[in-house]
């Protein structure tokens, strides 16, 4: 069976009432990724907020079109396979942002897979963004055998949590700052400036896709196709008055159980306003149980408890994988905080990023060069990827057996690797 790939912008144009109608072969192409992840189909206003997201971001559109279709075919214009991209930037750590190549909505109809259709894409896609110059590629995954054999490594974590809010909840301190509700369809606004602030800060944050604000201020809402009617939302002040953090949430029940509230996304610019909106989460009333799916690995919140027992981890989860396309300008654009130096050899079984490099730590900067010396340690790029942000140790891996070299080359390559703190990322995609 024969296939033809195509990659396409997202085109639409805009009705009487602004609103972005896409073409067919648009359309057809967001209607396969519905089906690509069991979902209904995708009805006018979320083919909208979907539309003029991609154009918005510049993505590009990937698909895979059966040049023969076969009578009865499902539809001869539909992808059997999806894929888009677009680029944002990646929070490395020390204030700085590194370009990076975004993927997702990557499916393969059940009737075509293992037919090298994912690698075909995959391998066009990475190697336009390498050769524009992107450092990165990063995606986050469905299942989690897939994207290791394209280099791509999990990088992040959240933990899922469910905290008891009864009248044992107490903070040992109480938080600091004003805490206010507001109309969340009218803060989309404020949601773009705290995240931007929340951004810059966080190691591990990579920026996030247009149609992010219209999901977390409930202005649509995908199983109904209209506005979040239950959604609420709160931001805090810190002692200026200005904005520094704001919840999105909703209070749910199952039958006639008790109520629950579930946080649909929270993000602070700092520490005093992540407490502060936890201490307000607590307060509402009616409700005993608040969980979160993104809170970070390392959670002020737990220890700021007077009862740490009301925390409880639910679950683990990976978040963002990465995929180093040009090893000289990730790792000179990264974090680092021990001096030193190592020679470092990369495999890459699709040669992207293949080679030895010297990496060598003078005053929290790297200067990374091409070496033609045997290298002292030898990782995967799917290894290099992990180590990248700080989310896993060189010691937690190498007792994986992910490296080669001797004992004394990964003490000082493990060293060499260290940071003070481990990514936050909030931002699925």
């Amino acid at each position: 069976m024969d296939y033809d790939l195509r990659a396409q912008p997202a085109r639409a144009t805009t009705d009487a009432d602004g609103r972005s109608v896409p073409d067919a072969s648009t359309e057809r192409w967001f209607q396969a990724v519905a089906q690509g992840f069991h979902d209904a189909r995708m009805r006018p206003r979320g083919l909208d907020v979907a539309v003029r997201a991609a154009a918005a971001d510049g993505a590009t559109l990937r698909g895979a079109y059966l040049t023969d279709p076969p009578p009865l075919d499902l539809d001869p214009h539909t992808p059997v396979a999806t894929f888009i991209s677009f680029d944002k930037t990646l929070n490395v750590g020390g204030g700085r942002l590194l370009p990076l190549h975004m993927i997702t909505d990557v499916t393969v109809r059940p009737t075509h897979r293992r037919r090298g259709l994912l690698r075909q894409m995959m391998t066009t896609d990475l190697t336009e963004a390498r050769d524009a110059g992107l450092p990165m590629a990063a995606l986050t995954v469905s299942e989690g055998s897939i994207y290791g054999r394209f280099g791509f490594g999990a990088a992040t974590w959240l933990r899922h949590i469910s905290l008891d809010t009864s009248r044992r909840f107490g903070l040992r301190d109480e938080a600091s700052g004003r805490v206010e509700m507001v109309d969340p369809h009218a803060c989309a606004d404020v949601v773009r400036d705290v995240f931007e602030r929340f951004h810059a800060r966080e190691r591990g944050s990579v920026d996030r896709p247009s149609w992010y604000p219209e999901w977390v201020t409930g202005r649509y809402d995908p199983t109904s196709d209209e506005p979040d009617q239950r959604r609420r939302a709160a931001v805090h002040h810190d002692g200026s008055g200005t904005v520094d953090g704001y919840v999105s949430y909703r209070v749910e029940q199952d039958g006639q159980g008790p109520r629950q509230l579930a946080i649909q996304d929270l993000v602070t610019a700092s520490d005093d306003a992540y407490l502060g909106l936890w201490q307000f989460l607590a307060a509402v009333d009616l409700v005993e149980n608040v969980t979160f799916s993104r809170a970070p690995m390392e959670d002020p919140l737990e220890f700021a408890l007077a009862d740490p027992r009301l925390y409880s981890v639910t679950r683990l989860e990976d978040v963002i994988w990465l995929r180093v396309l040009d090893v000289v300008a990730a790792l000179e654009a990264r974090e680092w905080v021990q001096d030193g130096s190592v020679l470092l050899g990369v495999r890459d079984a699709m040669g992207m990023a293949e080679g030895t490099f010297r990496v060598e730590v003078r005053d929290r900067r790297a200067e990374v060069t091409r070496s033609d010396r045997e290298p002292e340690v030898v990782l995967d790029v799917t290894t290099l990827g992990s180590l990248y942000l700080g989310g896993v140790t060189v010691r937690t891996l190498r007792r994986s057996n992910r490296f080669e070299g001797t004992p004394d080359a990964l003490d000082r390559f493990a060293r060499l690797m260290e940071l003070p703190t481990r990514p936050y990322c909030v931002t699925r995609y």
